[in-house]
């Protein structure tokens, strides 16, 4: 992975850089994302990194990637805790979240942004 960051392809084929965004995240969105997350078993880590499509520079988005023990799990913790991420990201600036399972082919690559917000053993 290069400083700028990696290439990889998103899970329907669409090239993405996943890179560590060019502003630090301010330490309010840093708190109230880990207080949201911190005490959810089934999310074993929290990272947030920028994404862009590959070709469509001008649309980077930072991406909250929530990454998941058992993907069986995704859709009962989502709907438990979107509302409260989606308040964050109304006072906070948009982003994006994408939960995905610890199997996923980008964790790699999103660990290798350095941009974790949260980690659970």
């Amino acid at each position: 992975m290069s400083k700028y960051g990696a290439t990889m392809k998103d899970g329907v084929g669409t090239n993405i850089l996943i890179s560590a965004p060019p502003n630090p995240l301010s330490k309010n969105l840093r708190r109230r994302i880990s207080e949201i997350v911190r005490d959810i078993e089934e999310i074993r880590e929290a990272h947030f990194p920028e994404v862009v499509a590959m070709g469509s520079y001008d649309n980077a988005a930072c991406v909250l990637f929530l990454v998941f023990r058992q993907t069986s799990k995704i859709s009962a913790v989502m709907d438990s805790i979107g509302a409260e991420l989606a308040n964050v990201s109304e006072d906070e600036g948009p982003f994006e979240i994408w939960p995905i399972s610890q199997s996923d082919s980008l964790l790699e690559t999103i660990r290798g942004a350095n941009c974790v917000i949260g980690w659970r053993d």
